[in-house]
């Protein structure tokens, strides 16, 4: 039964948009209240249904990337006194695991091919400027797009890279259990979260074209999430933002495990040989600041931030090791005046390593220069690409998506992401997820 849910997804899919599309207004149309009467609360939801099938670009068109299906349930409760709640869930169904099996192991299949994970949810007291939030929740520190610079807080969906399908890029970042304090002044503002419980990036499972080491075929490998290994208790940070008229700054300090996990490795058994690559996390700390300037239609963004003593993989010989490095990554953006409806930006980033020792799978220096150009018209339509290059190998990573909607419920959806450039470069190791989607989109809101 299991495996006749993963190999359906896609017709799956069609059926509920179709359900969704036709039958819940009449299924959530609710009695007329009187005039007179007025709810103590107020209650709103939302479903949403996003399906995408896709192909390799550089397979046989027969090689399936994904059939993947998402449905997205909200509720949102407006209460007295400053009191709210909100909660949500994601069933993510991916068909590909288990229909192609040259392209994804049977690990893949068995672990990843159906999950019901929580979104936000939480409840909120809000009053004079104070609020406090309690429960699964993002916390974005961070403005530049493509990488998640000083985008911290949250663990991030990465078993594609920082390719995002058809989904929007940031339905990568996953909600966490977190307690988030905040005050709202005139020019300034104060935050202060503690995050509860192991929180890591969610890593390419072995097989991925998106996984970051090359592996022995002659060896059994296999891939263990050991997360839970680390210190128990949580993480902690506190933000601070003024605002000097066209200048908005921020700084803040975080206290956490680090969400890119390092590798870890045990020999299993040697007849036959058999290794375990645990994922792992070091406890480090980050200092971050931010800053957007405004002038006219033009928008400077800057983002820095430090990582004390961050731990990762690099090779002794043959064999698998650990080091631990200062790193230092600052981005600086630039969004253009608008133009006959089109948005331009572009950002220049730099990724920068302290040590002497050799960092498996990047360099001590990794530089990118993106681009991104973005259009929607009066209709509806809507037109994105990004593009990525390395300045230090030459590769790069391109994406195009363009939606166009049939109803005020319904769209369609059209993307391609491609990674170009040698074996050994930044982006071009994983050119074999480069792939070609068409997708639909349903939301029913009441």
């Amino acid at each position: 039964m299991h495996r006749f849910l993963i190999r359906t997804a896609w017709p799956n899919s069609l059926a509920v948009l179709a359900i969704l599309f036709f039958c819940l207004p009449a299924w959530c149309e609710s009695p007329r209240r009187s005039r007179a009467t007025k709810p103590l609360t107020q209650q709103s939801y939302r479903f949403l249904s996003r399906v995408q099938y896709g192909n390799f670009l550089t397979r046989p068109l027969t090689d399936l990337a994904t059939s993947r299906l998402w449905l997205d349930g909200e509720q949102r409760i407006k209460g007295p006194s400053g009191w709210s709640a909100l909660l949500s869930g994601r069933l993510r169904i991916e068909g590909a695991y288990a229909q192609n099996e040259d392209a994804f192991t049977a690990q893949s299949a068995q672990s990843q091919s159906v999950e019901l994970t929580p979104r936000e949810s939480y409840v909120q007291y809000l009053n004079r400027g104070f609020s406090l939030r309690l429960g699964y929740q993002s916390v974005v520190w961070g403005e530049t797009f493509g990488f998640f610079y000083a985008d911290v807080v949250n663990p991030k969906d990465l078993r594609e890279g920082t390719l995002s399908g058809l989904a929007d890029l940031a339905d990568l970042r996953s909600p966490s259990p977190i307690a988030n304090l905040q005050w709202l002044g005139e020019n300034l503002s104060l935050q202060g979260i503690y995050v509860v419980g192991p929180s890591m990036n969610t890593f390419p499972s072995l097989g991925s074209p998106f996984f970051p080491m090359e592996l022995d075929p002659t060896i059994n490998f296999s891939l263990k999430d050991r997360s839970s290994e680390s210190r128990p208790d949580g993480d902690w940070g506190a933000r601070a933002s003024y605002n000097f008229g066209n200048l908005d700054t921020s700084v803040f300090y975080f206290q956490h495990r680090d969400r890119m996990p390092y590798i870890e490795q045990r020999i299993l058994s040697l007849a036959p040989v058999s290794i375990e690559l645990g994922l792992k996390q070091k406890s480090i700390s980050a200092i971050g600041l931010s800053a957007t300037w405004q002038s006219g239609d033009h928008l400077i963004r800057l983002e820095e931030v430090s990582f004390g003593g961050r731990r990762f993989n690099a090779l002794n010989g043959a064999t698998l090791t650990a080091v631990d490095h200062d790193n230092h990554v600052v981005a600086l953006g630039w969004d253009l005046p608008e133009y006959k409806k089109w948005m331009f930006g572009t950002q220049y980033s730099a990724d920068i390593v302290s040590g002497a020792e050799t960092v498996l799978g990047r360099r001590t220096v990794e530089q990118l220069w993106s681009w991104r150009l973005f259009r929607e018209t009066p209709s509806g339509q809507s037109l994105e690409m990004v593009h990525t290059v390395s300045l230090v190998d030459g590769s790069s990573q391109s994406s195009l998506k363009y939606s166009f909607p049939r109803s005020s419920s319904l769209e369609f959806l059209f993307g391609l992401e491609s990674l170009q450039g040698n074996s050994r470069s930044q982006f071009g190791r994983m050119q074999g997820g480069s792939r070609i989607l068409v997708g639909l989109k349903g939301v029913f809101d009441g």
